[in-house]
């Protein structure tokens, strides 16, 4: 838990780590400010009478005035801003630092991976021809000794005029002793390749979907009843769960994220997010449990 001395430390390197970054959000806006500016006065100072042929009396305020007033703007809003971006490379490391050594865990912390992660593969649950944005990576070893990954990730596709946002949430990758394929879930269908699933009509507040040789058992109806409790919760928007050979896999979206931009701490807001890291660590350790047969 925090005490205030550990909170005072904190907020002070979290709060240079804000101004730090909403500092270079600034002086970028502000360069481009001050570049459409100079053009606009170099452009009148050459032309001065611009404004009154056609068709720059059109163009000139559009492309011009307009982007010029948009800079200004954003300079300012800028100057005060909170990015999310401290949160992710400062203040959630040193809560799961403060995890490992209270916890005698040794988890990894990883922010903004780059690359194109493989667990949306993997798992089958969203579309494989997404593009997956994650900010944050733990990974380990629970206090139960399960091997897990979770992602605060982001799935999207865009055709270049648009883009669907599929996921947006926290996803787990958690080892386990499971030896088939089937998905419970809120929302959408699998999305494995080449591969045939039946649904079970006989759901109608879930989709429940089997791999094709696969019938109904007391292990599956285990994971229905875990998904039915979580799926309830009033902040979950979305709850999708994959079963695969050595492999369980869950997204779940929230309504309003725990965990994402902080704009301010305290000494509870540090507290409830250590809580809430915990808890997903506990989520990975139910995943794993669900698959003993003796879970009820």
């Amino acid at each position: 838990m925090y005490t205030s001395l550990d909170y005072k430390n904190i907020h002070k390197e979290f709060k240079k780590s804000v101004k730090d970054r909403s500092g270079k959000l600034f002086k970028i806006w502000l360069t481009i400010f001050l570049i459409i500016v100079t053009g606009l006065v170099v452009l009148f100072i050459f032309i001065p009478k611009i404004l009154q042929m056609d068709p720059w009396d059109v163009i000139v305020p559009i492309y011009g005035f307009v982007p010029a007033f948009v800079t200004l703007l954003l300079t300012i809003v800028s100057y005060n801003y909170v990015s999310e971006k401290p949160s992710y490379t400062y203040l959630y490391p040193e809560i799961y630092k403060k995890i490992n050594l209270e916890e005698s865990l040794f988890i990894k912390y990883e922010s903004y991976l780059k690359g194109k992660p493989d667990f949306n593969n993997i798992g089958g649950l969203y579309t494989r021809h997404a593009s997956v944005r994650v900010k944050r990576k733990i990974s380990g070893q629970t206090l139960n000794g399960n091997e897990f990954s979770v992602y605060d990730a982001t799935i999207i596709t865009s055709n270049g005029k648009s883009s669907s946002t599929h996921f947006n949430g926290i996803y787990f990758q958690v080892k386990t002793d499971t030896s088939s394929f089937f998905q419970i879930r809120t929302h959408g269908s699998p999305k494995f390749k080449d591969m045939k699933f039946i649904k079970q009509d006989e759901f109608q507040d879930l989709k429940v979907y089997l791999k094709e040789d696969m019938h109904m058992s007391n292990k599956i109806n285990a994971y229905i009843d875990f998904v039915r409790k979580h799926k309830s919760d009033f902040n979950v928007r979305t709850f999708d769960l994959s079963v695969i050979p050595g492999e369980t896999h869950l997204g779940i979206w929230y309504k309003k994220h725990s965990a994402r931009r902080q704009k301010s701490i305290s000494v509870d807001k540090l507290n409830e997010l250590y809580h809430y890291f915990m808890s997903e660590l506990q989520m990975a350790d139910q995943l794993v449990e669900l698959n003993n047969p003796y879970y009820n």
